[in-house]
């Protein structure tokens, strides 16, 4: 049970929700696995890719149909207050659609058929995430390209192309830093770029729930919400009370406490494991492995497992389970040929004792 909040009024209907959220979950989990356990194992891991793909690319085609439609509820401003209007508007959450965009440009840039097709994908998909103006997603999108450039591609002329892109961001910053700011503040002032958008004011309130209750926290998503609504004490945002910690990992501590947070640290640190495991066994898992680096970088600015299941959380899903089907794979096939030769020596050995014993009848008789 929760906690009783001195501020939020109690209602019957709470801890139904809460369970109601569990289940959705649960729900989701049974039927990922239930899919990928009934699919060849051959297959099993690029069917993953292919839902996640097809997940994000159905989104960004939803949006660019739409967008000449109804522009109003897809190009606009959002409850931040911004200066500039963000793509994805009432329709889908900006951030939400630029964490589908960043995935879906590496979907159409390994598994798009021709080149003409994938090259006009990942514009569209570029595009997209600069209309977005989610800065967390995009940094995010940045390093995951970056290390496939580096590490993954097999070029050195991409590295060296990479690299020197890098130095020419650099120089672009420094050249034309009032352009870059007015983009990254989205209108607003440098004091709220500082604070990550006001993320470190919600850190903060979180941070004190935890220290009222930090062995079992408060519960999931009303308690939770209710503990960030007692804690919240800033008046200049008297009409905006923050409905999640706005981080993963804080968000555990005042969902269950420190427990929580244990379980949701090894998480992602076999999520992590799972992707370093097969990363070099092929494009699929080159993807995977990008996609849950993206996943785990927006852990640091918002929730995925901790809140209610969602876009971003069926994409958290299905990666998880296809990396750490692959590694569990990879790991008995390295078993298999020590098995094979414990088979044969098994096999010789029992030959010769059955030739000794054999031998010794016969010498007897």
């Amino acid at each position: 049970m929760k906690p009783a909040s001195s501020l939020a009024i109690p209602a019957s209907l709470d801890l139904l929700l809460s369970m109601y959220r569990i289940f959705e979950w649960v729900l989701a989990l049974v039927l990922f696995l239930s899919l990928y356990t009934r699919t060849a194992a051959e297959q099993a891991t690029r069917m993953i890719v292919d839902l996640i793909g097809y997940a994000c690319w159905i989104w960004i085609a939803m949006v660019w149909t739409l967008l000449p439609l109804i522009p109003s509820q897809v190009y606009s401003f959002t409850e931040d207050g911004g200066a500039y209007a963000r793509l994805g508007g009432q329709l889908i959450h900006p951030a939400y659609l630029a964490m589908l965009t960043s995935i879906g440009f590496f979907y159409a840039l390994f598994f798009f058929p021709t080149a003409l097709w994938r090259w006009v994908c990942c514009f569209v998909a570029i595009l997209t995430l600069i209309l977005t103006h989610s800065r967390s997603e995009q940094i995010g999108f940045l390093v995951a390209l970056s290390l496939y450039s580096l590490l993954f591609a097999g070029s050195s002329v991409l590295k060296w192309i990479t690299i020197m892109l890098g130095l020419l961001s650099a120089s672009a910053l420094v050249a034309f830093e009032g352009l870059f700011i007015a983009y990254f503040t989205r209108g607003q002032s440098i004091r709220n770029l500082a604070t990550l958008d006001d993320r470190t004011l919600v850190w903060q309130a979180a941070l004190r729930a935890f220290s009222a209750r930090p062995i079992i926290g408060y519960g999931f998503i009303v308690g939770a919400r209710d503990a960030l609504r007692d804690q919240w004490s800033y008046m200049g945002y008297a009409h905006w009370v923050p409905p999640q910690a706005h981080n993963e990992f804080i968000q555990a501590l005042i969902v269950g406490g420190i427990l929580c947070l244990t379980v949701v640290l090894a998480v992602y640190g076999r999520l992590m494991w799972g992707g370093i495991c097969v990363v070099r066994c092929g494009l699929s898992h080159v993807f995977l492995f990008l996609v849950s680096i993206q996943l785990t970088l927006k852990s640091i600015a918002g929730p995925t497992i901790t809140m209610e299941y969602g876009r971003v959380g069926a994409i958290f899903l299905l990666c998880y389970i296809g990396l750490i089907g692959a590694a569990n794979r990879r790991s008995g096939y390295r078993a298999q040929p020590r098995k094979q030769l414990s088979n044969a020596v098994s096999a010789v050995t029992s030959t010769i004792h059955g030739d000794v014993v054999v031998s010794r009848t016969k010498a007897t008789i």
